[in-house]
């Protein structure tokens, strides 16, 4: 059973979410109750919201988070299944994999509904005189 990571960390809201406004900053200041602190106090915080975002990231490759894999991503997706029966070192392998993929975009846009597709355009239309 996995178990949420935001459960065990009281200092981050069961209802936060990345698209919140300042996100990072809010946690930050979140876990410090806003208040000035020591370096090391900081470092111990920064690496807290860093282990629970790579915890978020191992976790939205097998489905089980609420974030999920964008179209472009979707080849890295696994079962749980399959997640649960890899060793430490795959699943370590996998999500390096994952955190070093770089999307390359295609020089087309599609509509979403894949009836229409159309090549992007490399500039700006702007009104002269303008930068």
């Amino acid at each position: 059973m996995v178990i949420e990571s935001r459960l065990r960390n009281a200092a981050i809201p069961k209802d936060w979410k990345n698209n919140n406004c300042e996100s990072m900053n809010h946690i930050i200041k979140l876990l410090g109750d806003s208040k000035i602190s020591k370096v090391p106090e900081l470092i111990q915080r920064l690496d807290t919201i860093l282990q629970l975002q790579y915890s978020d990231v191992r976790r939205s490759l097998h489905g089980t988070v609420d974030y999920e894999l964008a179209a472009h991503a979707q080849h890295f997706k696994l079962s749980t299944v399959v997640w649960r029966k890899l060793s430490t070192f795959d699943k370590a392998r996998k999500v390096d994999k994952f955190l070093k993929y770089v999307w390359k975009k295609t020089a087309f846009l599609t509509s979403t509904n894949g009836m229409l597709t159309i090549p992007k355009t490399t500039a700006i239309a702007k009104k002269t005189g303008t930068r």
